[in-house]
């Protein structure tokens, strides 16, 4: 079935069940009641899950603290519990040594996988695969339960707002989370072999797992259902010797460029000499990120960053689901006007039969205050001019800037300054076309969201 006519079959159900018809009109009370008793609370929004191409579940909140669990079928529009609620709970106390409550479920995710229905158990975090009759649970592995899980790996979500992510450490030893923004991991404590914790965190940030030897897992973004970061072997992303902070790139002439000991150092390919490009970076002041060498290798971009010192937030999670007191909980969160990493820009011009780099001085007034580091970097045909975007803290400006590489001026190519600020999480949106020599840029500035093209030459 196409995703259009599946769309309209679910569209057409949902109508069906939630929307009042002429003979809805001309039934008694009880026909209204018993048509409409399945979603007795107004304004709670239900939960979709499609197990099928065909079948949808929906999750929906009773209003007395449980849930309730129904399947409809795309195809004949008809809806049927998903459980035996009663045959259910005792099939689960039995297995998890507890009491559970016909009325209250502790099911918090449900899937399929190869047409079976898994249900997820919190707080043992225990995956069970439900009976066809939907009266048993039978115990499912929690590795080959795919739809809990965060697939490793990047990707860019359109979604926004809050999330959690459930790491579970299948290691044999202590590992560490980090989150990482911009390229720099900030540390959120570790895990002890076996143990589970439940992290606060928002749609599309990305988290990663380093072992005690280095080795890094993920990396894991966080998704708009609350999901479980499995961290165990094959999640692995690289083995502690490729650390991406040391990944290099390589100029026409075979200079390889990497970041050492918070500096960049220039190889070369063929005979293996090596030059240190820079030697003013500090762990206070330091280079990081991606490299970027102009076309004919004879310039380097690169980026320093000032990290700040970020202010710790508390909150306190009064009615946490693994235990009866209330918990603590603590994270880095910057308030307006305190301080934030600053990003540079750096420019070397490099002799590319020898190797030695020369800093070339920059003019930064157009880009001086940015809330992140730069993005959209690449260089014109020729290696004349290196164009990069640029957010200012606060949102009030953007622009695209183009640095002569000769003499490290800067132009502004592309700017918006609107009254109130600018929608870079959403509408940002920047691709060069014909080489570089042109950009189609999204903007509002005429009243209407629209894509246009500028010359960047």
């Amino acid at each position: 079935m196409s995703f259009g006519r599946l769309r309209r079959a679910f569209l057409s159900t949902v109508t069906a069940v939630a929307t009042p018809t002429a003979a809805d009109a001309q039934g008694i009370p009880m026909d209204h009641d018993r048509r409409f008793a399945r979603i007795p609370i107004p304004n709670i929004e239900p939960s979709f899950t499609w197990l099928d191409d065909h079948r949808v579940l929906v999750k929906t909140d009773r209003g007395d603290g449980g849930v309730a669990f129904e399947v409809t079928d795309a195809r004949t529009h008809k809806q049927r519990a998903a459980f035996d609620d009663r045959a259910l709970a005792e099939s689960l106390s039995a297995a998890l040594g507890r009491r559970i409550e016909p009325s209250r479920l502790p099911i918090t995710r449900v899937g399929s996988v190869r047409g079976a229905l898994l249900a997820l158990v919190e707080p043992e975090l225990q995956v069970f695969a439900i009976t066809d009759d939907g009266c048993g649970a039978e115990p499912f592995e929690l590795a080959d339960a795919t739809p809990f899980l965060i697939t490793p790996g990047e990707r860019q979500t359109s979604s926004t707002g809050e999330t959690t992510v459930r790491f579970v450490n299948r290691l044999p030893a202590e590992a560490r989370v980090f989150w990482v923004k911009d390229g720099q991991r900030h540390a959120y404590g570790s895990l002890a072999p076996g143990q589970t914790r439940l992290q606060g965190t928002w749609i599309g940030h990305k988290w990663v797992v380093v072992d005690v030897e280095g080795a890094e897992y993920g990396p894991f973004v966080a998704e708009e259902n609350a999901a479980i970061a499995l961290v165990h072997p094959p999640t692995l992303l690289r083995r502690a010797a490729a650390d991406v902070s040391r990944r290099a790139t390589t100029n026409p002439a075979g200079w390889a460029a990497s970041i050492r000991d918070h500096n960049i150092t220039l190889r070369h390919g063929r005979s293996g000499e090596t030059r240190q490009a820079t030697t003013d970076g500090t762990p206070e002041d330091h280079y990081s990120g991606r490299l970027f060498w102009s076309d004919d290798g004879t310039h380097l971009l690169a980026f320093r960053t000032r990290p700040a010192r970020t202010r710790t937030v508390h909150t306190v999670e009064s009615s946490p689901r693994d235990q009866r007191q209330p918990k603590l909980l603590s994270f880095p969160y910057a308030k307006p006007g305190d301080p934030i990493d600053h990003h540079r820009v750096a420019l070397l011009a490099v002799d590319t039969e020898t190797g030695r780099a020369s800093p070339v001085p920059i003019d930064n007034a157009l880009f001086s205050n940015p809330r992140s580091r730069f993005e959209d970097v690449h260089w014109l045909p020729g290696g004349s001019e290196v164009v990069f975007s640029y957010v200012e803290r606060g949102q009030r400006s953007v622009r695209v800037v183009g640095i002569d590489a000769g003499t490290g001026n800067a132009r502004t190519l592309i700017e918006e300054a609107p009254e109130t600020f600018f929608d870079w999480a959403a509408k940002m949106h920047f691709e060069p076309i014909r080489e570089g020599r042109e950009a189609i840029w999204m903007s509002e500035r005429t009243g209407w969201n629209h894509l246009h093209r500028f010359d960047l030459v």
